[in-house]
């Protein structure tokens, strides 16, 4: 165990960002999930 943050990188997309955070980390690092604005706009929206 750490108390350092952890940070899940690498297939993090918007449907398992949830399963990353209950695995313990602190945040994630996303890359292809915000590769399409237009996808992602329609994401967060609906996310809202």
């Amino acid at each position: 165990a750490t108390d350092l943050p952890v940070i899940a990188i690498g297939g993090v997309d918007i449907s398992n960002v949830e399963a990353c955070r209950s695995a313990g980390a602190s945040g994630v690092a996303v890359i292809r999930a915000v590769s399409d604005l237009g996808v992602l706009r329609e994401r967060l929206l609906a996310a809202l």
